[in-house]
């Protein structure tokens, strides 16, 4: 081997030291970035220790990081005017630098410019890794503190919070511990012993739909016994229950949501019983006045005949006064009957019929009335309304009722009297409004005409509007009153078309 071959082996082998030296120093600092137990900052100071083994004379190179102003670098770190250095961006921005700085740069390579550009490509790589490594680092952070925010919100959540994979509760949070219980026996979904016995079936077709794929969202609310192994009334919980399909941990799964609202129900059973008793003394006071007045006239007239028999007063006399006694009992009786229709009213006989029919009917039979009292008719009837489930008879009723109350409404008024009756579709309803162009009712009074025993007029009951509401309520529908446009009040029936064929 000639000297001159020797010489160029000899180079090639130092340009290959040089390289292996580079590569050991790139996998060194990839393989510390890698770690997934390594922070930013440890990365960034392992990686100014690693840089200076990449080159021939360790001791002579000084490293230097900076990144978003925080500089990294050993404690024997020197700065001379010999350096290369290379940009770190992050997500495509510059944010810090990777310095090179050289001692003695002469004894290190002759040819400077040379060995820079060939470092350069080094620091080049290096700042790359690190630029990518500071991406990862801040998005696994920014990630682990969204999920400590969402882990912080789901664990004092005050709504129940649970996952469901295959039957199987496999997350809980500590709400839904609390309503639940944390037992062992626990972890399969649901426990049917728990659930109160009325509500067990209702929450078997709820499972039986949340296994549906093709349901989404679901709701109920049920009750159930928070100790399975002591039931008793008084324990019972009341919850209410959505669920809705999702992904979790890559697998089908059902999120579960449950509200305690054992509190709520119980103020609503309070309150539904303060109701009760407030409606029971509002028509105990209304049957007591409607009562009174006759009760008081038939203990004059017994009165009158006694003294009459007493008297020695002939027959005709007396069977006047009985007759007229019997007439305000008949009084009392029509009062307690519409109390009792009010009361337990019947279950409406429904059949398909078209609305129109149970209208015309109910103006035929007032029409000679209305006649009489000089108030014009104008109906507005769409000949194209769908058939509905009703009671002819019951909605003929309401009707009736309405016009009735109009009329009266107007009977000391004087010009013009118009009663208006229409009836369409509207908003998925069948919507009957009846309209009269009377005095109109102050908002305070309108407020409470559906009120049992309410009433403006001396010779009502004041019941009849309020069994006209019933009487919608068993259609489904409602019964609501309005000050007319024009004047007067509108009364408006509406009856949900789910009902309608």
């Amino acid at each position: 081997m000639t000297d001159s071959a020797a010489l160029k082996d000899l180079k090639n082998i130092h340009q290959l030291n040089k390289r292996i030296k580079e590569l050991n120093s790139l996998y060194a600092i990839s393989d510390f970035i890698n770690r997934g137990d390594a922070t930013l900052d440890e990365i960034l100071l392992k990686t100014v220790q690693i840089i200076p083994a990449a080159f021939m004379n360790p001791s002579n190179i000084h490293a230097r990081i900076t990144l978003s102003g925080h500089v990294f670098k050993r404690s024997s770190f020197k700065k001379t005017d010999e350096m290369i250095s290379s940009d770190i961006y992050v997500h495509g921005q510059p944010d810090g630098h990777v310095e090179v700085f050289f001692t003695d740069l002469e004894n290190i390579d002759p040819n400077h410019a040379s060995y820079l550009k060939e470092k350069q490509a080094l620091i080049n790589a290096i700042a790359e890794r690190l630029g990518k490594a500071t991406e990862r680092k801040r998005a696994q952070a920014a990630l682990k503190k969204s999920e400590k925010r969402f882990h912080d919100l789901v664990d004092n959540s005050l709504i129940g919070i649970m996952i469901i994979q295959n039957g199987w509760i496999v997350y809980e949070n500590p709400e839904q511990k609390r309503l639940f219980g944390d037992d062992a026996h626990r972890l399969s979904f649901p426990n049917f012993d728990a659930i109160y016995e009325n509500d067990r079936k209702k929450v078997m077709e709820f499972c039986e739909k949340m296994a549906d794929k093709n349901e989404k969202n679901l709701e109920t609310d049920f009750r159930f016994y928070p100790d399975v192994e002591n039931k008793t009334l008084h324990d019972l919980k009341w919850v209410h229950c959505r669920a809705t399909s999702i992904e979790y941990m890559e697998k089908e799964a059902i999120l579960i949501n449950v509200m305690d609202i054992t509190q709520i129900k119980n103020m609503e059973r309070l309150l539904t019983i303060q109701d009760k008793m407030a409606s029971l003394g509002r028509v105990a006071a209304g049957i007591a006045h409607e009562i009174r007045n006759p009760l008081s006239g038939v203990n004059l007239y017994l009165s009158a005949l006694k003294k009459n028999i007493a008297a020695g007063e002939g027959a005709s006399r007396q069977i006047e006064i009985i007759d007229k006694a019997l007439d305000t009992s008949r009084r009392i009786e029509s009062v307690i009957k519409r109390t009792l229709d009010f009361s337990k009213p019947g279950e409406p006989q429904k059949k398909t019929i078209h609305i129109a029919g149970p209208i015309h009917e109910a103006l035929n039979l007032i029409s000679a009335e209305l006649k009489k009292r000089q108030i014009a008719i104008e109906t507005d009837i769409d000949p194209d309304l769908p058939e509905c489930h009703a009671d002819e008879r019951l909605i003929e009723e309401v009707i009736l009722n309405l016009m009735n109350n109009a009329a009266d409404s107007m009977a000391h008024m004087e010009g013009k009297k118009q009663i208006a009756v229409s009836a369409s579709v509207q908003n998925k309803k069948i919507v009957i409004t009846v309209f009269d162009s009377g005095p109109g009712v102050k908002p305070e009074i309108l407020e409470r005409i559906f009120e049992p025993f309410y009433t403006t007029k001396s010779d009502s009951s004041g019941i009849g509007l309020s069994i006209c509401r019933r009487i919608m309520a068993d259609h489904d529908g409602s019964l609501n009153a309005r000050p007319g446009k024009q004047g007067g009040v509108e009364f408006v029936m509406e009856i949900p078309l789910r009902h309608a064929f």
